[in-house]
């Protein structure tokens, strides 16, 4: 009976908590994160592939990137296409063209606060309904598994905020530190952005991330694979899988 009473008080409890408030969180710390994300070289493996209707390999591509220190600021290089490393010419005018950009760039006042492209991102927490559906454990560290659903009723402010509005997923939480570890996402049905002028976003399109935390108790992006199936203005077809990888996170010396 104790142990009856005991189950039923946790799944109350789980029940009285504030999920959405517990997203808003994550997410305000998933942005404060990405943010000291410039103070990190990496390197990165990336693997696209661009689909035909039936499913099979149009084009595909492999790269391997490291962001690293260039002339006192991070830069990021393609060291590997294809299995094919970068020549030492090829990287000197990868060189040139980074001096010159960052020569023109002096000029322009450096933008403050969170992109506008990033605007719809910010709805996530309010456009989705959150439900505890378990706890496990990744990477040693004890997380929350939350289910999300459309919120009946809910306008999207930003117009790409309309994708929340067919998208259905779940969201693991670590317990203590209460940042995002992993995301799933899946588009149910197909969503028209702009009234299906600017584009359709199709049923089925998928979005993975994984999270690690650094030696510096940090929070960063450890991979994404996203798979989607978009038509841009009524007339391009695009059917994308993308999967990208980050590693060998070194946070840059104290100058």
């Amino acid at each position: 009976m104790k142990t009856l009473l005991f189950v039923m008080s946790l799944t109350l409890a789980a029940q009285q908590r504030d999920w959405r408030g517990e997203m808003r969180q994550s997410l305000d710390r998933m942005m404060l994160s990405e943010k000291k994300l410039e103070d990190y070289g990496f390197s990165r493996r990336v693997h696209r592939k661009e689909m035909n209707s039936d499913g099979s390999v149009k084009k595909e591509e492999r790269l391997l990137l490291r962001r690293e220190l260039f002339e006192g600021e991070f830069a990021t290089f393609l060291i590997e296409k294809n299995g094919v490393a970068t020549t030492p010419a090829q990287r000197a005018e990868a060189e040139s063209q980074l001096r010159a950009g960052r020569a023109s760039s002096k000029s322009r006042k450096r933008a403050s606060g969170r992109s506008n492209e990033d605007a719809w991102i910010e709805e996530f927490p309010e456009a989705l309904d959150y439900t505890q559906e378990g706890e496990e454990t990744i990477n040693g560290r004890k997380v929350w598994v939350l289910r999300c659903e459309p919120r009946p009723g809910y306008k999207p402010k930003n117009m790409r905020a309309k994708v929340f509005e067919k998208m259905r997923g779940k969201v693991w939480i670590d317990q203590a530190e209460k940042d995002m570890v992993r995301v799933d996402a899946e588009m149910f049905d197909s969503v028209g952005v702009g009234f299906g002028v600017l584009g359709k976003i199709d049923k089925g399109t998928r979005f993975h991330l994984d999270r690690i935390r650094t030696s510096e108790g940090i929070w960063l992006t450890s991979k994404t694979d996203v798979r989607f199936a978009v038509r841009i203005m009524l007339v391009k077809y695009l059917f994308n899988e993308i999967v990208s990888e980050t590693f060998d996170y070194r946070l840059r010396a104290p100058r």
